[in-house]
């Protein structure tokens, strides 16, 4: 059992567990060689059997990797890289932005100065036109007010007088359409006759 149990450690425990080797196979990993050189080291280093030590050290050695990685190579990538974008972009968009906000607020002023003249002017206008109807008003009421009535009497002669001649005027348009009725049918009568002169003479 004794036997056993040294041929136990010596075949199986001490390649997995032995830390010599494990510096030996990440020496050679680091340094590129072949891990089948110098075996002299450790005689069971044939052995197909895997190191714990090694593969710890190993799984270490890749976390730091990782973690320089990601926190020193891409920190300094993205300073150099999208900083740099950035700050070109901020530092070319800025003042465009700046000179387009700037001509927004003057053509925003423009408006706003031309809606204030438009509405002063209109203000103005309708000021003016309420101001006139009153006055027009005003005077129409004086003028209602000074009548008399003598002058109610003398506005009724005037309308008489008015339909008078309105009477008048429809009488002679009647008499000039009887006329012009006559005119046309004498015409009418003389190119008849006319007409039958022609065709005799031919």
């Amino acid at each position: 059992m004794r036997r056993s149990l040294e041929l136990i450690d010596t075949e199986y425990v001490s390649p997995i567990m032995d830390p010599r080797r494990a510096t030996k196979l990440l020496a050679q990993n680091t340094h590129g060689e072949s891990t089948d050189s110098n075996d002299e080291i450790d005689p069971h280093q044939e052995s197909k059997l895997p190191n714990l030590v090694y593969i710890e050290r190993r799984a270490n050695l890749l976390e730091a990797q990782i973690s320089h990685h990601r926190h020193v190579t891409l920190f300094h990538a993205r300073r150099e890289h999208f900083d740099t974008i950035e700050k070109e972009g901020s530092k070319t968009l800025q003042p465009l932005l700046a000179l387009e906000m700037t001509k927004a607020d003057k053509r925003e002023g423009g408006l706003v100065r031309r809606f204030d003249s438009n509405a002063g002017e209109y203000t103005r206008l309708v000021s003016e036109m309420i101001s006139s109807r009153a006055s027009s008003l005003g005077y129409v009421e004086s003028i209602l007010a000074n009548w008399d009535v003598s002058d109610s009497n003398r506005v009724k002669v005037y309308l008489e007088e008015i339909s008078l001649l309105k009477q008048r005027v429809k009488d002679m348009r009647e008499e000039r359409i009887r006329q012009d009725e006559l005119v046309v049918e004498k015409i009418l009568q003389t190119k008849k006759v006319l007409e039958e002169d022609i065709f005799l003479a031919c």
